[in-house]
């Protein structure tokens, strides 16, 4: 069935014609809840008189509708909503940017969470805030068990549990299909982002710190345990320490694997940071590696370790690493103890099938790269030793290192900022087939809402990724953060940048090597109300693929509308033969958000 598109408005423009005529599906339901409402004789239609609360707001949703929490702070969960289905997810959403604050810091110890999607299907909740109660070890700010086809998108969870086995987004067991994008977490829990033995989890452009943790074990900021077929793209894991863990903080990325119960964990890493973590072992520490790992275009930097894998007995694994710059690290390398990434690049501490080509490996105070190590077309500098390790590591036929008489010194050849290689320097031709040496986070990694699988989703796309999407709200939920640990207010949450103004997450970044922000790196953000994506435009769901636009008033809601020149341009661009996410974005740059969403549908 040919769905009507969103059609926007023409003013001033010569206008050609295009009258269409389309079968109009029927419209979800809208439903209101506001602190001020009235659950009374309310089925929660009327914006202008809302329901009152969360719960009752819910049991008047059907699948496929949706649900707009006006701004306030509830004391209640958000859960037990319907199922949606494919075409039409179940929607819970705040009216206005970060407005929604679930407050469960009062709630009793008896797995109460802030927001739960339990044995669920084709469902959505967007931008909003949850704070719960650091003492209750059983109330986790956000849990999606047993679920699939979720997307969480624009959400803070903070203040979870600093005792027992807890995880601020915790995605499992037995989930799959599911997407927690644009969200942060902080001040407290073991871990901060939780892939726990589920399929095809999704991390995008999310930001962890890790403040506080009392408990025995381990803690860690992104963290896949005993899943398969997990992806992270575009995350930020910063400003941590193990000192403020008792049970150690293991890494900023940190692979668990049961071989019992998972022989496989493979996982995609694409365009990732890790900066500032002292972890007990490493920046992203691999333990247990099986399947496949890729990555790619990762920064760990000013750190106590970079990246560490290890093999498990027995089992199968390769790891393709390529454009990774690490350095700046600190610790001294001791393999046969433990401590194979400290003060080191990249360390493979087991004969596992690997490769590490086109990246940066300086300023690592004991190793560049250790032990079984496979280094190829790797410029490699200002490092304690370029090679070494229990089981020591050789240079590769084409690094480029002091060892090959053919050094680079990274600072003076294009490397100023971490997230970029300078065009036109000698970075930009020093990896494998004169490409690229080094990291690029640039660009957004995934079209946005998409989940594995979907057109796009791992695409680079050409929207910049600076500045960081919801940097001013993090740094600010951050910085109040008031708990025991580390201050809230440290690192990337205070202070102020080269230039003097107020320290941003993206400043923070790009600056960190010393150099000030490229007058090319725009740190405007979008304008954006509401999870509705665009200033004024209806709420982006699954039904318009995270374009956010809306109808034109002038369209009357009918079959019929009007495309101006610049809409019939995009229209025929988009439809010349480009794939789905390339006729997505050619409206997009044309600014017609109805052909955005109709190429989103109907491009081939």
């Amino acid at each position: 069935m040919l769905r009507a598109p969103c059609l926007s408005a023409t003013r001033g423009i010569s206008l050609a014609v295009v009258l269409l005529t389309l079968e109009i599906p029927a419209v979800a339901a809208t439903r209101y809840v506001a602190p001020k409402g009235s659950d009374a004789n309310n089925d929660c239609t009327q914006e202008k008189t809302p329901c009152a609360t969360i719960a009752h707001g819910i049991s008047t949703v059907a699948g496929g509708d949706t649900l707009v929490l006006g701004d306030g702070t509830y004391t209640e969960p958000i859960a037990d909503m319907p199922s949606g289905s494919a075409g039409a997810y179940t929607t819970i959403r705040a009216a206005h940017d970060w407005g929604v604050l679930i407050d469960g810091s009062a709630w009793p110890n008896a797995y109460t969470h802030g927001i739960e999607v339990s044995s669920k299907h084709y469902v959505i909740v967007r931008v909003v805030r949850v704070k719960m109660s650091q003492a209750n070890d059983q109330n986790l700010p956000v849990d999606v068990p047993y679920s699939d086809h979720v997307k969480i998108q624009r959400c803070g969870a903070s203040y979870g549990p600093t005792t027992g086995n807890a995880a601020s987004f915790n995605i499992g067991p037995a989930s799959s299909y599911v997407l927690v994008e644009e969200s942060y977490a902080f001040g407290g829990s073991r871990y901060q982002f939780l892939a726990y033995q589920s399929d095809h989890i999704l991390v995008r452009r999310s930001v962890a710190r890790n403040d506080y943790w009392n408990g025995s074990l381990q803690c860690a900021g992104f963290v896949n345990y005993d899943s398969v077929g997990t992806a992270w793209q575009n995350n930020i894991v910063l400003d941590s320490d193990t000192a403020n863990c008792s049970g150690n903080l293991f890494g900023g990325f940190w692979n668990e694997n049961k071989t019992d119960t998972a022989p496989d964990t493979s996982q995609m890493l694409a365009g990732n940071i890790v900066l500032n973590v002292q972890a007990f072992y490493a920046g992203d520490l691999d333990w247990v590696v099986s399947g496949t790992r890729s990555i790619e275009d990762m920064v760990i930097w000013g750190s106590s370790g970079g990246y560490h894998g290890n093999q498990g007995d027995g089992m199968t694994a390769t790891i393709t690493a390529k454009h990774m710059t690490i350095g700046g690290l600190t610790g001294k390398y001791d393999g046969p103890n433990g401590a194979p990434a400290h003060g080191t690049g990249f360390s493979v501490f087991g004969e596992v099938e690997n490769t590490l080509t086109s990246s940066i490996l300086a300023k690592c105070e004991s190793l560049g790269v250790a032990d079984y190590t496979r280094s190829d077309y790797n410029v490699l500098a200002q490092n304690g030793a370029n090679f070494g390790g229990a089981h020591p590591a050789a240079p590769g036929a084409h690094d480029h290192c002091s060892e090959n008489g053919n050094a680079l010194d990274p600072f003076a050849s294009g490397l100023r900022y971490l997230p970029r290689i300078e065009v036109g320097s000698p970075l930009e031709t020093a990896g494998e087939g004169r490409g690229r040496a080094g990291a690029e986070v640039v660009n957004k990694i995934g079209v946005d809402g998409t989940l594995q699988g979907e057109p796009g989703w791992d695409d680079v796309t050409g929207e910049p990724l600076w500045p960081f999407p919801n940097e001013d709200q993090i740094r600010t939920d951050m910085a109040s953060y008031d708990g025991p640990g580390a201050p809230g207010a440290r690192g990337f949450a205070t202070g102020k940048s080269l230039d003097g103004t107020p320290q941003t997450l993206t400043k923070y970044v790009w600056e960190y090597l010393g150099n000030p922000l490229p007058s090319d790196i725009d740190v405007t953000p979008p304008g954006t109300d509401g999870g509705q994506g665009a200033a004024g435009a209806a709420p982006a769901s699954d039904s318009d693929e995270g374009c956010g636009c809306r109808a034109s008033s002038e369209t009357g809601g009918g079959a019929f509308g009007l495309f101006g020149g610049v809409a019939l341009v995009a229209y025929a661009r988009a439809r010349k033969g480009r794939s789905l996410g390339a006729a997505r974005r050619v409206a997009q740059r044309e600014s017609e958000p109805a052909l955005c969403r109709w190429a989103s549908r109907h491009a081939t």
